[in-house]
């Protein structure tokens, strides 16, 4: 007896490119906005830390690398030591980053082994 097999579709493995493409963008964004207009992350600090706090905790949750960059840059280490500062906010950048890298090479396209490949 046999039976007949129906091949399932399968969805599109764009792997980790989305995550690792936004990753890059909000760096990008925020990184700009540093040298650019260094107001605009302080308006944004005050918008975070003025919300309600159930929702200023989602919002920390949501956006952790970027707030925990924000928290750093808004501290008074910019008086004490800018560079501790500085080092502090690139040190959180380059963890997220190695973080999406890392994630995109975890979930990239798989490679195939050939003695499965059917024929």
């Amino acid at each position: 007896m046999t039976e007949a097999v129906t091949p399932q579709p399968q969805a599109a493995d764009i792997g980790g490119v989305p995550w690792f493409a936004l990753m890059v963008g909000m760096w990008s964004a925020f990184s700009t906005l540093l040298i650019v207009s260094p107001e605009t992350l302080s308006d944004v600090w005050r918008w975070l830390t003025g919300l309600p706090l159930a929702l200023e905790i989602l919002m920390w949750i949501a956006i952790l690398p970027w707030a925990l960059a924000l928290a750093v840059w808004q501290s008074s280490w910019g008086r004490v030591a800018p560079a501790a500062r500085d080092r502090a906010a690139g040190a959180v950048l380059d963890v997220d980053l190695r973080a999406a890298r890392a994630k995109l090479r975890a979930t990239g396209k798989p490679q195939r082994n050939p003695a499965f490949s059917g024929g």
